[in-house]
């Protein structure tokens, strides 16, 4: 008796591998349409990255098949981890289903087998890494392009900005509370999570929605704008690398100094990756050099923007990640890493972005004869 042919089941097999790989590339050929504008992006910064590094005689760069590996092997992990986590979240507090197990679980089976989120993904991790090895590189030029000069201006606007006191004065009533500081140490660091969980939401996600191509194209322009241009333009290095690299008066000594104290007892993530950065960005025996810069604020750029579509998403999660990005602004100033005028032009330039993102892929899609499959703005 038989009960199976093994011919047919193989046939079977392969017809459907052969229909899923011919609905992939299908897939493929139209996500790489639909980000032609981020393609052209990142493929442009990079482009003048190396435009650069031959200019300034650079030759260590870092190269994209480490880079695409390091992807593969721990961003991709935290990537989806995150991905896990914020598709929990919404099954729990959006779309509360009878069985939320039974949910993610249909949700995962279906993740790992839908090609849509395949042709989604791959052409994404691959371009954007373009853009991010640009970043990356551009940081790590800032003081030979532009030396650090803007610090002093800063700290006259924040004075101005802030009734005759920096905004460290105001926050210096915080280190007598050591917990209150290691909580925000742990939200600011939360931040890493939280940008690779909306990261992978968008790449990954199976539909659109109305916001996951502007999304990721504002998420890079923050990055390679932002994070390069403009950092390079406003070159600085923010209130906790102040007395290394500024001359004179140091008017943030006594409030780092008060950081320290509460590190020697209550371990601060800030104060050791602080310590670590300006340890690698003075040792000439390393290879990699490391970037440091204040202004703008990416952390506080990058937590508006996850408000701006949380609020697109859901209105909750726009509440969620309004009061998140406060948090990141208050955090920022309180442990150090920036000015608090870094962080209002983190907020200026997310809206921008997002603002700029939608006026692209509107020209894009016109120019390509595909309607924008939502107004976005």
């Amino acid at each position: 008796m038989v009960f199976f042919d093994s011919t047919k089941i193989q046939k079977f097999g392969l017809n459907a591998l052969l229909n899923w790989g011919q609905r992939f590339w299908s897939l493929l050929k139209e996500q790489c349409r639909e980000n032609a504008a981020l393609i052209a992006l990142c493929i442009t910064a990079y482009f003048f990255m190396m435009v650069a590094m031959f200019i300034l005689g650079e030759t260590n760069q870092r190269s994209f098949i480490d880079y695409i590996s390091r992807a593969l092997l721990t961003i991709s992990p935290m990537v989806l981890f995150s991905y896990g986590v914020c598709r929990l979240f919404s099954l729990c507090f959006i779309e509360k289903p009878n069985f939320i197990l039974g949910s993610l679980g249909r949700d995962i089976a279906g993740f790992i087998t839908d090609p849509r989120r395949y042709a989604r993904m791959i052409p994404l991790l691959l371009i954007t890494s373009f853009g991010f090895i640009a970043f990356i590189t551009f940081k790590t030029f800032i003081p030979k392009i532009i030396p650090f000069f803007a610090d002093t201006t800063f700290v006259e606007m924040d004075r101005l900005l802030h009734f005759g006191k920096l905004p460290t004065e105001w926050l210096a009533p915080l280190l007598a509370m050591p917990s209150l500081i290691q909580g925000l140490d742990f939200f600011y660091k939360l931040w890493y999570f939280v940008m690779f969980g909306f990261w992978g939401w968008a790449a990954w996600g199976a539909s659109d929605n109305g916001w996951r191509r502007q999304f990721i194209l504002a998420f890079m322009l923050c990055w390679i704008i932002g994070g390069a241009v403009f950092a390079t333009l406003l070159s600085s290095v923010g209130p906790c690398f102040y007395g290394a690299f500024v001359a004179g008066e140091n008017p943030y000594e006594s409030y780092m100094a008060g950081l320290q104290a509460i590190h020697q007892s209550n371990d601060l993530i800030a104060v050791n990756i602080q310590t670590f950065m300006l340890e690698l960005y003075f040792d000439n025996t390393q290879p990699t050099k490391i970037g440091i810069s204040a202004m703008p604020s990416l952390h506080n750029t990058l937590a508006v923007l996850f408000a701006i579509v949380g609020y697109k998403i859901h209105r909750n999660i726009g509440h969620i990640f309004f009061v998140y990005a406060v948090i990141i602004f208050i955090g920022s100033v309180a442990l150090g890493w920036h000015y608090a005028i870094d962080g209002y032009a983190g907020l200026v330039l997310a809206i921008a972005m997002w603002k700029l993102s939608a006026w692209i892929l509107s020209i894009q899609d016109r120019y390509m004869g595909k309607d924008l499959e939502q107004a976005p703005i």
